[in-house]
This record gives structure tokens, sequence and C-alpha cells, in this order.
């Protein structure tokens, strides 16, 4: 799978880490649900050690090339990610 995650078909909106502990993305229009988070409840640290707020929770599809699709049930959006 990790393969064909390369080929995800919006291609520019993700990055894959395979050693990555949890799935993060910036854009709200691609989660199918969506539960939002209280403002300060939950933060990540970004790469450069910068805090950013958990927005929310929710699941992510993404269509591989291949046809099959990709289930993130738990990403988390962060808007400047």
């Amino acid at each position: 799978m990790v393969s064909q995650v390369n080929m995800v078909t919006s291609g520019k909106l993700w990055m894959v880490d395979v050693g990555a502990t949890m799935h993060i993305c910036g854009d709200r229009s691609v989660f199918t649900s969506y539960t939002p988070i209280r403002e300060g409840e939950d933060i990540v640290y970004i790469g450069d050690s910068r805090p950013a707020s958990i927005l929310s929770k929710g699941k992510v599809l993404l269509k591989l090339i291949s046809d099959k699709m990709l289930s993130l049930a738990y990403a988390l959006h962060v808007y400047n990610i």
C-alpha cells in the first residue's frame, strides 16, 4: 500500500512519511467526517519545533491512481501545517 500512496490522485496535498505517528492535513475540504476540537486543547509540534493547534479530528479518503481508496480514520486538521 505504501508504494501506491505515493500515487494519490491529489498528490500535491499529501506527503508520505512511513515513520509518522499520525496523519495531518491542512485542507478542511478533504475530510469526510469532522469533529471539532476546542482551541488550544490539542497541539502538535511542526518540524521546526513550533506548536500548531489541532482544529479537528476526522476521516479522510484518499483516492489512489489504482482507483482504490485509502481511509485515514483518525486524521488531524492542522491549518498551518
